[in-house]
């Protein structure tokens, strides 16, 4: 199903790119900064029972499961009139972490890993310039997905995570964006964006360990992030 929305996305951004009238290529960079941390408010919901060994009386755990992260990426970018393609790599900080409470009178809990991550990142977005003032000044609304393909995650002690792509996260954006013409050909474009994304692998595990408990039972809430960052570009 995850393929077939990035296949059904990426159609929509090449189509209108490719026969779009008045067509025009820029080359350029970008530099973003995106978190989580203020935004994430969904992930995995779960609910379990556990048999205590000792005195043989089950004790219901209940919480949530998330993830959260902290990062800088620096993209390089071809961009067409109404799509724009960027490739790149992020470096940050990501977060696992689990809150629950017992029905055995026990204080709420919370359990968390921490890491430094890397990953190579693939971003298509589809975008309809408004010119403000032509060539010059446009606002652009924003549209499209990013996949970020993890390559690696280091705990605190420097211990490098076994399968660090089950982390990888794919993210379907929402944003704007201004640019401003500087001459004929350079341009400098300030964007902000909005994003969610289904379970990664990770998470999916971990709703499917969860619903194999006894009566345990797991729903996924979408997560979200913000990203503020801006691009450079040549017109050709």
């Amino acid at each position: 199903m995850k393929k077939k929305i990035i296949i059904f996305a990426a159609c929509i951004c090449l189509n209108a790119a490719l026969y779009a009238q008045d067509r025009w290529l820029s080359f350029g960079t970008t530099l973003n900064f995106e978190t989580s941390l203020f935004f994430n408010n969904g992930g995995v919901g779960f609910d379990f029972m556990s048999k205590n060994e000792t005195t043989e009386k089950y004790s219901e755990f209940a919480g949530i499961f998330d993830t959260t992260s902290l990062d800088f990426n620096v993209y390089a970018f071809a961009d067409l009139k109404y799509a724009l393609l960027q490739f790149g790599t992020s470096k940050g900080m990501i977060v696992a972490s689990a809150d629950y409470s017992t029905t055995n009178g026990g204080a709420p809990a919370m359990k968390k890993a921490s890491g430094d991550f890397t990953s190579l990142d693939l971003t298509l977005l589809g975008k309809f310039p408004i010119y403000i003032r032509r060539d010059r000044i446009a606002f652009m609304p924003l549209a499209g997905i990013n996949y970020q393909i993890v390559c690696d995650v280091k705990d605190s002690g420097g211990k490098k995570l076994d399968n660090p792509s089950d982390l990888s996260m794919l993210w379907f954006q929402f944003g704007a964006a201004m640019e401003f013409g500087i001459g004929e050909h350079l341009y400098i474009r300030p964007q902000i964006l909005y994003s969610i994304r289904p379970a990664s692998k990770y998470e999916q595990d971990f709703m499917d360990a969860i619903n194999s408990m006894p009566e345990g039972s797991a729903e996924y809430a979408l997560q979200k992030k913000g990203l503020i960052g801006v691009s450079v570009g040549w017109k050709v």
